[in-house]
């Protein structure tokens, strides 16, 4: 179960990247969205994690918090176009490359569990203070009727979802490590959080116009 699970989460990866090369061929537009970077990311790390990490065996770590720097950064860059908070932008990108920079000092090749908590859990952080702000400016301007039409709701949807679901997952991380029945009966809970979030990633990129 845990091995078929963990081929459809990473095939599920590349739905969003082939949807959105679908609609591209009817308007380019698509392309200047602003989840198309977390697209791509999603769809090249499927690709490694599929080939490097499952098939050759190569060691995650590196992967892990190269990986760690992609996924803020495409998440920053998709938050602070839907969200115009000046302020609040730049003071997430100051905050979040410094707690990045303080996990190198947590990281080591054999184990990069630390660092990726460090990082999960100021991103599940940031999601969540973006969320609010998401969801005020759609009170706001008074457009909460068209959510089901909207694409971004279900990219919000799918980041707040995922993160939010993982986060003691990453938290408790280390002590779940120690036991290796314990650690794989909650990664499977990542597994599918992740195909969740890859299905409704690939639901918002069918609704982008």
């Amino acid at each position: 179960m845990y091995q078929t699970l963990s081929y459809i989460a990473l095939l599920s990866g590349f739905v969003p990247f082939v949807l959105l090369v679908f609609k591209a061929k009817g308007t380019k537009g698509c392309l200047k969205a602003p989840i198309v970077p977390f697209v791509f990311l999603t769809a090249i790390s499927s690709m490694y994690e599929l080939i490097a990490t499952t098939m050759l065996k190569i060691n995650t770590s590196y992967w892990f918090q190269l990986y760690s720097l992609l996924e803020f950064s495409t998440i920053l860059y998709f938050f602070n176009n839907i969200n115009k908070n000046k302020l609040f932008n730049a003071g997430s990108f100051v905050i979040l490359t410094i707690i990045y920079i303080i996990s190198f000092f947590y990281w080591n090749s054999s184990n990069a569990l630390n660092a990726l908590t460090i990082n999960n859990s100021s991103l599940t952080f940031y999601v969540m203070i973006s969320l609010i702000l998401w969801i005020k400016a759609l009170f706001k301007e008074n457009d909460v009727d068209n959510l089901w039409k909207h694409p971004d709701y279900y990219f919000v949807s799918a980041f707040a979802l995922y993160y939010f679901s993982t986060a003691f997952l990453f938290l408790m991380s280390n002590n779940l490590f120690k036991s290796e029945d314990y650690f794989l009966d909650f990664w499977i809970l990542n597994i599918i959080a992740t195909i969740i979030f890859r299905v409704l990633l690939s639901v918002g990129v069918w609704k982008m116009k």
